[in-house]
């Protein structure tokens, strides 16, 4: 016959080293709770971790993505400057230098048109 999956179930024979048994059983205490509590809760626990740390995993990836587009739309608006303001090379970190002039690209401001 199939268990439902709200049936409780005993396992009579689970080994570990005394060293555990006994960490466990001080947590039970602290947390008065039983030996057998404390180690269906840290076994749920476990898992409620793991679908967390899938969840954080598939934000980082999405994150890391976003990421990568914007570094690839800056590289695009770099190079669109560049081209705009061809007498000023880009800085190390890939932006304009300085102010660019003006003249290069056919606008003029108030005071140079005035000269």
């Amino acid at each position: 016959m199939k268990r439902k999956a709200t049936d409780t179930v005993q396992l009579s024979k689970i080994r570990m080293r005394e060293e555990l048994r006994r960490k466990l059983a001080k947590d039970a205490e602290r947390n008065a709770v039983t030996l057998n509590g404390e180690i269906v809760d840290r076994l749920e626990a476990s898992y409620r971790d793991d679908e967390r740390i899938k969840e954080l995993q598939q934000r980082l990836d999405e994150a890391i993505a976003v990421s990568d587009r914007l570094k690839a739309m800056q590289q695009t608006l770099n190079e669109i400057a560049g081209k705009i303001f061809v007498d000023r090379p880009l800085g190390p970190t890939g932006q304009i230098a300085s102010q660019p002039n003006l003249i290069a690209t056919g606008i003029r401001n108030d005071e140079e048109g005035n000269q």
